[in-house]
C-alpha cells in the first residue's frame, strides 16, 4: 500500500512540473485513478482466473479508451459519443495527460 501512496506522490510531483496543468484537472484525476484500482482489485477478487481478468481488463480498458477519445479523437465522433464522454472516467485521464503534454 505504501508503494502506491508513493507513486501516486510521485505523479503529482511530476504534474506540477508542468506550467499548463490546473489543479483542477488533478483532482479530477486522482479520485478517476482510485476508482480504476478499486475496480481491477474487486475483479481480481470475483474472477478468479488470471487469464480471465487480462480478457476482461482488456476489453474494458480499449473500449473505455476508444470511447474517451484516446484512440480517435471525439470531434470525429458523433455527437452521442461525444456528450456520453463526459461520464467516462477515462475521458478525464487523456484530457489530463494532453494538456500537460502538448498545452
Amino acid at each position: 500500500l505504501m508503494r502506491y501512496v508513493l507513486y501516486l506522490l510521485m505523479f503529482t510531483a511530476v504534474c506540477f512540473v508542468f506550467d499548463t496543468v490546473k489543479f483542477l484537472s488533478l483532482i479530477t484525476v486522482i479520485p478517476a485513478i482510485l476508482i480504476v484500482a478499486v475496480i481491477g482489485t474487486a475483479l481480481c477478487y470475483i474472477v478468479k482466473s488470471p487469464a480471465a481478468v487480462s480478457y476482461i481488463t482488456f476489453g474494458a480498458g480499449t473500449s473505455l479508451m476508444y470511447l474517451a477519445g484516446g484512440l480517435i479523437p471525439l470531434d470525429y465522433m458523433p455527437k452521442f459519443f461525444q456528450s456520453a464522454a463526459v461520464f467516462n472516467p477515462v475521458y478525464y485521464l487523456i484530457q489530463f495527460f494532453l494538456r500537460s503534454m502538448f498545452l
